[in-house]
């Protein structure tokens, strides 16, 4: 694949150059259906950038689908080694005359911002300095529906502004690179990396030495498949070394804790007001139709006591993709589902059901109320003992006992969930 990159309007462009273009898949089955991405960025921005920034950008939007990455200009031997070590692409020409990038004396992390729950937590526990930036998708044809909205997300980054964060805002139409659309590298390879995207692009103008998302436990240590992977290994261990290759680490601070942990990180913070619903809702409003907002709903009334209605209920249990994820072998945060149920004790025959559901695999939850500790040893140090104080102010960490629990589920427990019920 041949990438060229432009800076015109405002908009840097990136197209990529393939041969056969009906034939390109990743892993997961998802196709690339568009040739190129635009990122809203200033001249001043684009002037500067390193070439190994922009070859990171290239591979974030591009790396599923080519084994072989050929830029229009030069990237360090640095960069192009660390990729085809750590990802097993091949991205140049690599030249020896290009230097590593290098960060300013007064750097700082930057977190990729969605301005949702894991988010907000992730924020939360960076060090006060940091830099956020948010993503805000273009749609690439005006005239196609989409059922997605940043209005609340939107929102978000206003309020969090409000509160003395320093959050940027970068137009781009990456996610339609991908059918169906979303992050070509997203949370089936065990994080968003290419969330990450507008953070590289903005490294040098901005004065950013790491780079970090929301990335929570489930997603990190595999706990969404019921099966316990090493993040420090397998997700870090893989993509640490490109991101150092340019002079920014990996900074994922709440990857050691839950979904149920970012939501009492939010909730004790005063924020849950501010956390936008899924990409569906508008402002203030969840679109109370999808998986996501269905479990929300349920750690919600766990939380709180404000269960979801009978009409919500019967809402989501006419929505396909609440049936589907319920139905699947493997549910999606399965932990969280049986943490928040525990919780329940009313009379719904709806949630009743669904409670005798998530209860046929003898487990303790409560570890999903505290923290990972194993986690913090892939910060960067410079910013491990602020993030510490910080997070241990929210959570407790493991206790001995705890640490076992996650790294014992094992994929043999999804044979003892139950036949399908009126869920799915």
């Amino acid at each position: 694949m041949q990438v060229h990159s432009s800076w015109n309007d405002g908009f840097l462009k990136l197209v990529f150059e393939v041969q056969s273009p009906g034939n390109l898949v990743d892993a997961a089955g998802k196709s690339m259906r568009r040739f190129e991405a635009n990122f809203e960025i200033d001249s001043q921005v684009a002037i500067g950038l390193h070439p190994d920034q922009l070859g990171l950008a290239a591979l974030l939007c591009v790396g599923p689908y080519a084994r072989k990455i050929l830029l229009d200009w030069g990237v360090s031997d640095e960069f192009s080694w660390a990729v085809k070590t750590s990802l097993g692409v091949e991205i140049g020409p690599a030249r020896s005359d290009v230097p590593k990038r290098r960060t300013m004396h007064n750097s700082r992390p930057g977190l990729a911002f969605s301005g949702g729950v894991d988010s907000l937590a992730a924020g939360l526990v960076m060090p006060d300095e940091f830099l956020g930036v948010f993503l805000d998708r273009i749609q690439v044809d005006s005239t196609s529906s989409s059922l997605y909205k940043s209005e609340a997300a939107l929102s978000a980054v206003d309020a969090m502004r409000s509160f003395g964060w320093d959050v940027e805002v970068v137009r781009t139409d990456l996610e339609h690179v991908r059918s169906p659309v979303g992050f070509p590298w997203n949370l089936s390879h065990g994080w968003d990396a290419s969330a990450t995207v507008g953070l590289v692009l903005l490294a040098n103008e901005k004065s950013l030495n790491s780079v970090g998302t929301g990335t929570i436990m489930e997603s990190a240590y595999g706990l969404d498949h019921l099966v316990w992977r090493d993040y420090a290994d397998c997700v870090h261990g893989m993509w640490n070394p490109v991101f150092e290759a340019v002079s920014l680490e990996l900074f994922q601070p709440v990857v050691g804790v839950s979904e149920v942990g970012t939501s009492k990180i939010v909730r004790d913070a005063g924020l849950d007001d501010v956390a936008s619903p899924c990409v569906r809702g508008t402002l203030g409003q969840s679109c109370m139709r999808c998986v996501k907002c269905f479990r929300k709903s349920l750690l919600q009334g766990a939380l709180t006591g404000n269960w979801p209605t009978e009409v919500d209920l019967e809402q989501f249990r006419s929505s396909r993709s609440v049936v589907s994820a319920l139905a699947s072998p493997l549910v999606h945060h399965y932990g969280v589902y049986a943490w928040a149920l525990e919780r329940y004790s009313g009379k719904s025959p709806s949630l009743l059901e669904l409670k005798s559901r998530f209860f046929r695999i003898p487990m303790d939850w409560s570890f999903l109320e505290a923290w990972n500790p194993d986690s913090s040893r892939t910060w960067p140090e410079r910013y491990r003992r602020k993030a510490l104080e910080k997070l241990n102010r929210y959570l407790d960490p493991y206790s001995s006992s705890q640490r076992m629990v996650p790294k014992e589920l094992k994929l043999g427990l999804v044979g003892q969930l139950p036949m399908h019920d009126s869920w799915g």
